[in-house]
């Protein structure tokens, strides 16, 4: 792997990477976002206000939003389309319609991030991180759970709480600023298993996974077969999630190698 120096002097401090689809590999090392290139070749692009803690990536065609549950951030990909007199990467600051939030992603051009402590996410304006509107928000309420974290599959939007998920889906709008047009809830699509640990959530090949909690219990690990949780780990496994000391805190990713599919 040719990005292990990049960490060895800060060890444990990447707090975020991102391959983007631009073929460009991003990530945060405490406060500082790089591009890393190959032979550990990076240049920094911009400094953070925190230097610790998660950090959720998403990519529309032309942004990367960064959000750290203090503060988001947009860097723009192509640096085209940066307006004149504002620089490349910039915080979201005094942005009417922008919250604080801890986990984002990108459906069909819209970003989509949670609220902090709240059951409600955004979303931006289309291909647009930089506007968001007052109005343009959703409430997961068939639960009373907050939304800890987001995800995305087949050009659907999971919404987790702690106990709960809702899935919705983002349909051709009327038109891209019409901000009551432009997600529902998938009808009858709940599923009473929620997570506590957002940065479990991951996705593959359509799939996606999560370590999973409700009043039953926590510490199982699920993958999505259509609306319908299938269990994955072993009693084994779980005994050894529950001896953690912080599994709240447990990271999930997903890989393929030499035609394997691992998680």
């Amino acid at each position: 792997f040719p990005y292990t120096t990049l960490f060895r002097s800060t060890p444990g401090s990447c707090r975020a990477f991102w391959v983007s689809g631009k073929d460009k590999f991003y990530v945060v090392v405490r406060n500082k976002f790089y591009e890393v290139m190959e032979y550990n070749q990076k240049t920094l692009l911009g400094m953070l206000d925190t230097v610790s803690g998660k950090i959720s990536i998403s990519e529309n065609n032309f942004q990367l939003l960064l959000s750290d549950s203090i503060n988001g951030y947009i860097y723009y990909l192509d640096k085209s389309r940066v307006p004149d007199g504002e620089s490349r990467f910039q915080k979201l600051e005094n942005i009417d319609g922008y919250a604080t939030g801890s986990s984002s992603v990108s459906i069909n051009g819209f970003f989509v991030q949670n609220k902090i402590d709240s059951n409600e996410f955004i979303f931006s304006a289309y291909q647009d991180g930089k506007t968001w509107n007052a109005l343009s928000s959703y409430v997961a309420e068939r639960s009373s759970d907050n939304i800890a974290a987001l995800g995305t599959i087949n050009g659907e939007l999971w919404v987790f709480g702690g106990k709960s998920i809702e899935i919705w889906y983002n349909h051709p709008p009327a038109s891209i600023d019409d901000p009551d047009n432009i997600f529902s809830r998938v009808n009858n699509a709940v599923i009473n298993i929620g997570t506590t640990t957002p940065r479990s959530v991951a996705t593959i090949n359509n799939t996606i996974f999560w370590l999973g909690s409700n009043d039953s219990g926590d510490n199982i690990v699920w993958a999505s077969n259509s609306y319908i949780p299938r269990r994955i780990s072993t009693h084994s496994i779980e005994y050894l999630i529950g001896k953690m000391e912080n599994p709240e805190e447990a990271i999930a990713y997903c890989y393929q190698q030499e035609g394997h599919i691992l998680d």
